[in-house]
């Protein structure tokens, strides 16, 4: 997540996004596998 927000020519709010988007994606698949 820390290299795609230092991606040059992309903003803090876009690559913050980015990366909340992916963690919240991770989550949920932490979620459904403990689901089981």
């Amino acid at each position: 997540p820390a290299l795609i927000m230092a991606k040059p020519g992309m903003g803090v709010d876009e690559g913050y996004m980015i990366v909340f988007n992916e963690m919240s994606r991770l989550l949920a698949l932490n979620r459904s596998a403990a689901r089981g």
